[in-house]
């Protein structure tokens, strides 16, 4: 994919490469930084629409809510964490730097789904919703053939939370206190990528058909990571697509 390094999302079992789900590496090939923040490295995003060319991207507009919309055609910045593509020859993106990047996958219903989920939108319920609307698209089920990757995000030995936050992430369906482990009077690691597969089986995802990516964002320099460089951090880009037959694109999962 020209100069871009990308983690491909990795699924127990493979489908067709009609699909594209992938997250990029913190460096280019050439060892330059490849980041994508909103506002500030827009250049960068413009480059990487154009690698996947011929693919219409839609970026998000990240809220930290739990909202979903159905994309359908390439549209400008939409606000909102979560976004299913139900057509050929077009993708969505968003981007993140230690919030779980999620995809999902049906191929028997034609739909690809990309969900940004940190502490507040798997509190508020962003993945679920998500399921929620994809069973909503299949006659109100949940695709048997579903397909999940939680991709590159900080793990819980690497992710301390106050009190607070904790509270209100166990007031979340599928949370648990089995999701916590206390470090210090009022802290706690916080396990959010346990906390998602918990949420994915809840709504019908078989346990066998999803991938966790093993490598903490904090510990994993090829990653970026907001805990770990503060306000220098950059953003790391989730990209889900759906290809076009004889689409050019190089990035199958």
């Amino acid at each position: 994919m020209n100069g871009f390094l990308v983690e491909k999302a990795a699924f127990s079992v493979a489908p067709s490469h009609r699909f594209i789900a992938f997250t990029t590496l913190s460096e280019c090939k050439d060892g330059s930084r490849a980041s994508f923040a909103e506002g500030i490295e827009e250049q960068a995003r413009r480059e990487l629409e154009v690698a996947l060319m011929p693919l219409g991207v839609t970026w998000l507009s990240l809220q930290h809510g739990a909202d979903v919309i159905l994309i359908s055609d390439k549209q400008s910045p939409v606000s909102v964490d979560a976004a299913i593509v139900d057509t050929p020859g077009f993708a969505v993106a968003f981007t993140t730097a230690d919030c779980l990047p999620v995809v999902l996958v049906s191929e028997s219903c034609g739909l690809i789904a990309g969900i940004h989920a940190g502490w507040r939108g798997v509190a508020r319920g962003v993945i679920e919703n998500c399921c929620a609307e994809l069973a909503t698209l299949n006659d109100g089920q949940m695709p048997l053939d579903t397909l999940a990757w939680i991709g590159p995000a900080i793990k819980a030995a690497d992710y301390e939370v106050d009190a607070t936050t904790r509270e209100e992430l166990l007031a979340s369906a599928s949370v648990s206190g089995e999701h916590f482990s206390p470090t210090k009077p009022g802290h706690f690691c916080a396990d959010l990528p346990a906390m998602a597969l918990a949420k994915l089986k809840a709504a019908g995802v078989a346990a066998e058909r999803i991938s966790v990516q093993p490598q903490s964002t904090f510990t994993e320099t090829k990653y970026h990571s907001a805990r770990r460089d503060g306000v220098t951090s950059g953003r790391m880009a989730t990209v889900v697509g759906i290809l076009e037959q004889g689409d050019g694109v190089s990035v199958p999962i």
